[in-house]
């Protein structure tokens, strides 16, 4: 998980105009981007100091899916992610898969890992 308050302190200069928050984020290529140009010529660095939160919680995102589908792979073949009549929702805090069943929209349950409760959507 990437830390919002890491990825602005990388942000400061010199580190930022490098690109090493965009680096920490693994947007690699806008990085080398921000090493070659000093921070896309002051501009890309200053629209990073708005954007930065959301560029952490997509990177926090895109991992998240990376793990589901290593854990998903594992799976033997023909196995359905969810059984019939369940599916399958996600905890919004530590990403783990639970199945609820199908039509319990609206029903609180509670994550198996980290026992945040979770509303299921409709």
């Amino acid at each position: 998980m990437r830390s919002v308050a890491l990825a602005y302190i990388l942000w400061i200069p010199p580190m930022g105009l490098l690109g090493l928050h965009r680096f920490y984020c693994g947007r690699v290529w806008t990085g080398v981007l921000w090493l070659v140009t000093g921070g896309c010529f002051l501009i890309g660095w200053i629209v990073d100091a708005f954007i930065l939160p959301g560029m952490v919680r997509t990177t926090n995102l895109e991992r998240r899916v990376e793990v589901h589908e290593q854990r998903l792979a594992g799976m033997p073949p023909g196995a359905l992610p969810a059984a019939e009549g369940h599916r399958v929702i996600y905890c919004t805090r530590c990403g783990s898969a639970m199945q609820v069943p199908v039509g319990s929209g609206g029903r609180r349950f509670h994550c198996p890992s980290c026992h945040t409760v979770i509303a299921a959507p409709a």
